[in-house]
């Protein structure tokens, strides 16, 4: 039983580097299965082939071991350089973000600026200062994420979403305008995010404030924008309508906002493909006479990535 068990030990110890133990168990073993041997002679030989193999099934699984402590290493290695040249990048955008829309947009604010004291008190002169008040807030959205870019995506895992604040900031950007905004919430945000991940909280707050800019651009003046979110069979659904103008066709809107450099066409097919990665859903599109965004979001503790295409099946062009 001990030269069968022995082997093992050897084996085992082999491979975490124990020479000097298992030098001393074989020598120890040799002599005292010798003294007790019948045939010395045969326990030798049974001895050594088992104890060769042993050697080499052993030195292979430290050897083995050496080769995934080595990827681990180089793993680690290619991880800190990834992350130093993604931080490089990202240092350039915001670089280029300062030169140029940064810069733009200052010239904006303090052109609104004069152009306000220039004005009348009156409507004129309270437009004039919408205009200024919503270049600041861009502003202040293109610093952070000037700062953010500055930082290293780790860094920035733990950035908490509060979407009540970004109700408030939405609130603020559609009253500049005369537009209204209405919040239908099931229950408290609190209750309503519970178990919803950071990536699915931030896509929220993103379909929120999208919808308020569709709405800022193309609701008539003095409408209503509401919000309606509730949380069903494990997902959390939000919702974002505004009224469409009379004879406002969307492709015609469209065209006339991309002329003017004021939409893209991406923004929320961006969004809809954000969403697929972690299981969620954004659709928008017309809906009677109101323009509907909505995003539903699974509630788990731990999101299974899917990197597959979108759903794109109720997925519209962007208003």
């Amino acid at each position: 039983m001990a030269s069968i068990a022995l082997p093992l030990v050897v084996v085992d110890w082999l491979s975490r580097r124990w020479d000097a133990a298992v030098a001393g168990a074989v020598v120890a073993h040799t002599l005292i299965g010798t003294a007790s041997a019948e045939d010395p002679g045969w326990f030798l030989q049974a001895q050594a082939l088992l104890m060769s193999i042993a050697v080499i099934v052993g030195m292979a699984l430290r050897q083995y071991e050496h080769r995934l402590a080595e990827l681990a290493e180089r793993e680690a290695r290619l991880r800190l350089e990834f992350e130093n040249e993604e931080l490089r990048v990202r240092s350039e955008i915001a670089l280029a973000l300062h030169d140029s829309i940064a810069t733009d947009l200052a010239q904006v604010v303090v052109t609104g600026q004069n152009l306000s004291q220039d004005l009348p008190a009156g409507s004129e002169r309270d437009r004039a200062r919408a205009m200024v008040e919503a270049g600041q807030q861009a502003m202040v959205h293109l610093r952070g994420i000037m700062e953010g870019l500055r930082q290293s995506s780790s860094a920035l895992r733990d950035e908490q979403v509060d979407l009540a604040a970004t109700v408030a900031e939405c609130r603020r950007m559609l009253e500049s305008r005369g537009l209204g905004l209405e919040v239908d919430a099931s229950m408290p945000w609190e209750e309503l995010l519970r178990g919803v991940e950071l990536p699915a909280r931030r896509l929220l707050a993103l379909v929120l404030r999208e919808g308020a800019v569709n709405a800022l651009k193309y609701a008539p003046d003095g409408s209503m924008v509401r919000v309606e979110v509730e949380r069903v069979e494990g997902r959390v659904a939000l919702e974002v309508s505004s009224a469409r103008g009379a004879g406002q066709t969307r492709s015609d809107s469209a065209e006339t906002m991309r002329r003017r450099g004021l939409s893209g066409g991406t923004g929320l097919s961006g969004l809809a493909m954000r969403a697929a990665r972690f299981g969620g859903k954004v659709v928008y599109g017309p809906a009677g006479d109101r323009w509907l965004v909505g995003a539903t979001v699974p509630v788990r503790s731990r999101a299974q990535v899917d990197y597959g295409a979108p759903d794109t099946s109720q997925i519209g062009e962007h208003r």
